[in-house]
């Protein structure tokens, strides 16, 4: 039989939830549009719906089936077919009838067992494994339906597997019912921010607004999803631009800035907007304003004003590794700044130093290897050599080009 965690303060909370949201003036039915376990109108825990019990097995023969949610993980399918699927086969000699993914025109039967994010069963048995924190899972009844999710894949995988031990760690195999004794509720709350807002308003459901056909953008936005859900709990859906509301961090591309303008994080009401003018830093640039506002912080993160910004516009050598110190092969590095550079039309900058630098190039094919190709450093955006000297090594420079255009 499943642990029961959490069960006890749960019911005891309730108790005193339910009592103070139904004499509470103005509230004579709660109602919680927003999904976050508080009444609309009385601003107490909402009441919990009566759990009846459910009858998986009967007569040694499963009554369910198993939708899994989509995109599910190979990790995840994994434990549900090496797992789940084969100790019900080994315990009751038989699999449960199907096992389907969330598909449009699947058919539904009354006793499901929906793993992951199940969508497909309507509002009411929908329960997303984010609301849990990254350590958090829970194996629960919604009506006749079998709640099974985690908060991430490690947990996920940790309730399926608590799942099926109940099914078949037992000595009487004609019948299975789950009561809401064998419930299971872990939820993470042990982080050090206690709570994200915009100018006040909790940032709880907000979304990530990005031009999903730009690459940077999709990909700067899962970084940061995973960064923020993994130190606060907080899990920001990623949509187009085009549905972005006043509960949105919006993340986009802005032509023709320059300087601390090029990459600017700012608070517009209840809006996170993120500009950027390069896309090529997006993704650093988005990762150090995390670090900075959201890794590192405590208690209450309230984002108003300017937030963050720093100059994009300019590339520098050593940001390629590059060490300017005379003796260090640079050509590489160099080549690799001009080719970043090239891409959105960034300044390069050869040196930070005021004194300037001395980059030494010896080999400049793409290897080491006799038969290596040669290569050149393409240069096409504005260059500035200031006070740097370079030396060329010609003992093993098979060419040197260098294309300005």
């Amino acid at each position: 039989m499943l642990k029961r965690i959490l069960f006890i303060i749960l019911s005891v909370s309730l108790v005193f939830a339910i009592a103070s949201c139904g004499g509470s003036k103005g509230c004579n039915t709660c109602t919680d549009e927003n999904g976050d376990g508080i009444c609309d109108v009385c601003d107490n825990a909402m009441p919990e719906e009566e759990i009846a019990d459910v009858l998986l097995i009967e007569d040694g023969y499963p009554t369910f089936q198993i939708v899994m949610a989509p995109n599910m993980s190979s990790a995840v399918r994994q434990t549900i077919n090496s797992t789940l699927k084969s100790d019900i086969e080994n315990a009751y000699g038989i699999a449960p009838d199907s096992f389907i993914e969330n598909r449009e025109g699947d058919e539904e039967i009354d006793v499901e067992v929906l793993i992951g994010n199940v969508t497909s069963r309507g509002e009411k048995h929908f329960f997303d494994g984010h609301s849990l924190g990254k350590e958090g899972y829970a194996i629960k009844i919604i009506g006749s339906k079998i709640i099974v999710n985690g908060g991430s894949e490690e947990t996920l995988i940790r309730a399926i597997e608590e799942f099926s031990e109940f099914l078949v760690d037992r000595e009487d195999y004609d019948k299975v019912v789950m009561t809401k004794e064998d419930t299971v509720l872990v939820v993470q709350d042990d982080y050090s921010i206690d709570s994200l807002k915009v100018n006040g308003n909790d940032m709880r459901g907000y979304t990530f607004a990005v031009d999903l056909t730009r690459k940077y953008y999709k990909d700067a936005a899962e970084a940061v999803q995973d960064a923020i859900y993994d130190k606060t709990g907080y899990w920001f859906n990623i949509v187009d631009i085009e549905n972005a509301t006043d509960k949105s961090i919006i993340m986009k591309h802005v032509d023709g800035v320059t300087g601390d303008e090029s990459f600017k994080v700012y608070a517009n009401g209840t809006q996170l907007v993120i500009e950027c003018a390069f896309d090529n830093s997006l993704e650093k640039s988005v990762f150090q304003f995390t670090t900075q506002h959201i890794t590192t912080a405590r208690g209450d993160v309230d984002f108003k004003k300017t937030v963050f910004n720093e100059d994009i516009s300019v590339v520098y050598y050593d940001d390629f590794g590059a060490k300017g110190d005379g003796e260090t092969d640079d050509f590489h590095a160099i080549r690799a700044a001009h080719i970043f550079a090239n891409e959105c039309g960034q300044t390069v900058k050869a040196s930070r130093d005021p004194e300037g630098k001395v980059y030494y190039i010896y080999d400049t094919r793409t290897n080491s290897e006799n038969n290596a190709s040669v290569v050149s450093i393409p240069i096409r955006t504005n260059t500035d050599w200031q006070n740097v000297k370079f030396i060329i090594d010609d003992k093993n420079v098979v060419s040197f080009t260098v294309s300005k255009t």
